[in-house]
């Protein structure tokens, strides 16, 4: 079962500049690529046609190559209520393109640590994630970081720490296909829902949903991000009914995507809207209306030079399930 990694933004807005290195919410995008290989435009909305908002950048290399992962999500109050308003991009490149940095000791937090498989690991589904060693900030600085300046988020930039989450050996169940795994999902939620009366609310979740929330340390609440590549993700409310397979599969290079990452509700309370963006049809107070984003992505994180679109599932707070991206 492959490790899994949480990410807490920070309480307070950055002040430091973000480099390609960086997990961060908000802020301007920063990429380790040419310009060249950025939209020139923000990908638009998939429900209005409009320019959607820059929300996250996660850093999460894989085997050979730095990649990162780029969020956005149109804002405006109908199309975040239908949950049709998310999109997800891939970007890679080979590690030897990137001059190499100098490492400080190995810890556990940092606002510059990585979701990173080992270097021998590959891409190994059993493998599990560790952080990083810290690297100096310094010297990313002067390596080759593009801020992309016409891509920048209406929050403001908060920092993502990174932790291990300690799971107890065998606690989840092993499927070899994840399809087969969302069968036996539905089937015990099915179960359960048939058993079980509850609140408005409550009765759309699922009961692994409900545990996990339950089971938060109350000092810090549920984290924003989780990160288990290859792994499980933990569904807010009954999988889909509908065939998965296409959403399954990577439209550019025709192999199987995997779960990589998921972001919960909690990800708003760390959202503050920048002053001098405009914030016309968006609830500053609670600006992403979802239970859970579920991201899947190519299991071979095939290369390219330019972004890769991958599958988003969106579940909101109301029981419903959608597909966005490709």
């Amino acid at each position: 079962m492959a490790g899994i990694l949480l990410g807490f933004p920070d309480e307070e807005a950055a002040s430091e500049p973000a480099t390609a290195f960086d997990n961060f919410l908000g802020g301007t995008l920063v990429t380790f690529t040419p310009p060249e290989s950025v939209p020139v435009t923000t990908p638009t909305c998939t429900n209005c046609s409009e320019s959607s908002s820059f929300i996250m950048q996660l850093y999460c290399p894989l085997g050979d190559h730095h990649r990162s992962m780029y969020f956005f999500s149109c804002l405006r109050k109908e199309c975040q209520k239908l949950g049709r308003c998310w999109r997800a991009f891939r970007l890679s490149t080979k590690l030897s393109s990137i001059p190499a940095l100098p490492q400080k000791a190995t810890s556990t937090e940092a606002s510059d640590c990585e979701w990173k498989l080992d270097d021998n690991d590959e891409l190994d589904e059993s493998v599990w994630f560790n952080t990083c060693p810290t690297v100096d900030v310094a010297a990313i600085a002067d390596s080759k970081c593009h801020e992309i300046l016409h891509i920048k988020s209406p929050f403001l930039r908060r920092f993502i720490q990174v932790y291990d989450e300690e799971t107890p050996q065998g606690s989840e169940t092993q499927h070899n296909c994840l399809s087969d795994w969302v069968l036996d999902y539905q089937a015990e939620e099915e179960f359960v829902s048939d058993d079980e009366a509850d609140a408005d609310i409550e009765k759309h979740m699922t009961s692994r949903y409900q545990l996990h929330l339950a089971t938060r340390d109350p000092a810090y609440g549920c984290e924003a991000v989780r990160y288990a590549w290859c792994g499980q993700p933990i569904f807010a409310s009954a999988p889909p009914q509908e065939d998965w397979a296409p959403h399954l599969t990577c439209r550019r290079c025709g192999g199987p995507r995997a779960f990589e990452v998921q972001l919960f509700s909690s990800i708003n309370n760390s959202l503050t809207l920048d002053p001098t963006s405009p914030n016309d049809d968006i609830d500053a107070s609670w600006p992403l209306d979802m239970a859970t984003l579920i991201v899947f992505s190519c299991k071979a994180s095939c290369e390219s030079d330019q972004w890769t679109e991958e599958c988003v599932l969106v579940q909101t707070e109301r029981g419903e399930s959608v597909f966005c991206g490709t």
